[in-house]
């Protein structure tokens, strides 16, 4: 298959709460689409404590690249190509290519996996998610589906703050369906909870591919890094 590849992002949604939300659909040609999605495999043995299947560089994602020529190319293309992070509506990230980082995984949520709420490190500007799972009863239901929260106490909505919550200690404001072909992308803020509902359908699996934008950790997020300890 030729390894070209190119992205619609034309077909967008955009949400400003609780954090900036845009979703992209029908991202992908079809055909590009599928062969990634037939590509995906992982070990069992490769879990994050969490029951969340992945590749990344501790577990594996380089030799997968060096195996798929296609994934090599959309990796390359999402992390490298003219038209997403540099893209007009994101204009509001932040990201300057000096100082940007990206951390990359695929990842796979099945049964016993959740994500519990949490707003990602002081040094993330944002997420990408593409989705590569199928379209069955239980996405359409909400399965899998990234949620995002308010904390019942608003002092957890601080700069400051940043553990995780329960699922019990936070609301619901608005779910993202896990969709095949999307990509949601949201900001990191202060108020940027998100996570995803225990996952107890046994056939059930949501492979992912996550690009994490961050930049240099500077003095500031070492220092609220530190303070954090002590909430």
């Amino acid at each position: 298959m030729d390894d070209n590849i190119s992205l619609n992002l034309d077909d967008l949604t955009f949400k400003e709460n609780p954090t900036r939300i845009w979703i992209f659909d029908n991202v992908l040609e079809e055909n590009v689409f599928k062969h990634l999605k037939s590509k995906i495999k992982f070990d069992d043995k490769n879990t994050d404590g969490h029951g969340k299947r992945k590749l990344n560089g501790s577990y594996g994602l380089d030799k997968f690249l060096k195996e798929n020529k296609l994934w090599s190319s959309f990796i390359s293309h999402i992390e490298y190509g003219p038209n997403l992070i540099d893209k007009e509506c994101f204009s509001s990230l932040e990201s300057e290519p000096s100082s940007r980082r990206i951390g990359r995984e695929i990842s796979d949520l099945n049964e016993g996996s959740q994500v519990i709420p949490h707003k990602d490190k002081y040094s993330k500007v944002a997420s990408f998610i593409f989705y590569f799972n199928e379209t069955n009863e239980f996405t359409k239901n909400g399965v899998g589906a990234t949620q995002f929260y308010v904390p019942h106490k608003k002092s957890k909505n601080s700069r400051l703050f940043n553990g995780s919550l329960a699922f019990d200690e936070v609301d619901l404001v608005c779910e993202v369906e896990s969709i095949p072909n999307r990509l949601v992308v949201f900001q990191r803020s202060s108020s940027s909870w998100h996570g995803v509902q225990p996952i107890t359908i046994k056939s059930f699996t949501r492979p992912v591919y996550i690009m994490a934008l961050m930049r240099d950790r500077n003095l500031k997020d070492q220092s609220m890094e530190f303070l954090n300890r002590f909430l």
